[in-house]
Parts: C-alpha cells; sequence; structure tokens
C-alpha cells in the first residue's frame, strides 16, 4: 500500500493546492477549471498542471514619482495590501497570469498612475498638511482601479514623501529666515 502511494505522489498524480490558495488546472495549456484548498488528483505530469495563486492578503511596496500641482518633484513610498478574489482565480491567470505578473504588470503600474493622478490637484504644502486626504484619494481611485481585474485592495500606506533636495533646502532656508526674524 505503502508502495502504491509513493508511485501516485512520485508521477505527480497528486496536487496539494495550499491553504489561503485556489489552483489553477490547466491540461495541455488550457484552462480546465479551479481547485480548493486540499489535496487532489490530476493527469500525469506534461498533462495537466496546477498553478496557485494565493488569496491571503499580500503586501507590496512602491516607490512613485510623481510631480506636485506646484511643480514639485513628489517621491512616495506606497506599501498596499491586497488579495485577490478567489472566486476569479481562472480569469486571473488567463488574463494576468502567476502572483508576480499581478505585482509587476497590474499593481505597480496602476499604483504610480494613481499617485502622479493625486498628487497633481495638491501642492507640495498640501501634500504634507492634507495627507489623510491624499491617501484617501489614492485608496479610492487604487481600488477602483483594480478592481476590472479582480484585485481588491485591503489597505494602503502612505509611509514616505520626499521632495527634490533643492525644494527641501529651500523650505529649511526659510525656516531659518523666519527663526532669525522672530528673534
Amino acid at each position: 500500500m505503502l508502495g502504491f502511494l509513493l508511485g501516485i505522489f512520485t508521477l505527480g498524480l497528486v496536487v496539494v493546492v495550499p491553504t489561503g490558495s485556489v489552483g489553477v488546472k490547466t491540461r495541455l495549456g488550457s484552462i480546465i477549471g479551479t481547485l480548493p484548498q486540499g489535496i487532489h488528483l490530476k493527469a500525469p505530469i506534461g498533462i495537466e498542471s496546477v498553478t496557485n495563486l494565493s488569496t491571503r492578503v499580500q503586501k507590496i511596496d512602491v516607490k512613485a514619482e510623481a510631480a506636485s500641482k506646484d511643480l514639485q518633484t513628489v517621491n512616495t513610498d506606497i506599501v498596499i495590501n491586497y488579495h485577490l478574489d478567489g472566486s476569479k482565480a481562472a480569469t486571473i491567470y488567463q488574463q494576468v497570469g502567476d502572483m508576480n505578473n499581478v505585482e509587476e504588470k497590474i499593481i505597480t503600474p496602476a499604483v504610480n498612475e494613481v499617485v502622479k493622478a493625486a498628487t497633481a490637484k495638491l501642492t507640495a504644502e498640501e501634500i504634507l498638511t492634507k495627507r489623510p486626504e491624499l491617501k484617501t484619494t489614492v485608496d479610492n481611485l487604487l481600488t477602483e482601479r483594480l478592481k476590472s481585474y479582480n484585485v481588491l485592495v485591503d489597505d494602503i500606506s502612505i509611509v514616505n514623501v520626499d521632495f527634490s533636495k533643492e525644494f527641501n533646502a529651500a523650505i529649511e532656508s526659510k525656516q531659518v529666515a523666519e527663526q532669525e526674524a522672530k528673534k
């Protein structure tokens, strides 16, 4: 009996879809369905294969460069927590591919575009003073944009906002001048 089970695993007749994943099953390159988590039988290696797509919350860090309303360069570090719609795993795999493709071809460009659109509406000063509003705008735009790819945004965080060295130096000079004037 043990030899039989070992033979089944060795021939690739069994596939395990881990917890928090959906398996996309293909036969000779064509998608034939999805598999829930657990142990499943499949045709031997080369005929059928299973690609697992995680439906757990994923994290991606994206660095985005944009311009403010007053044409200052704004560098932001954005962290996105997202997950894939498991019921649409076959569609995601067919249209986009694996998890790396989802992040590289869909999420990163979308974040860059959304950040550019959101920061272009605010001056450099407003980006700093109205940061919660900027976060909400980016979150809403990104959620709407990624929904069409069956990528669900759980939350975004703007972890860093930075401006050009010249602009930072100008702000510092202004602050020093104001301090001197008060003396």
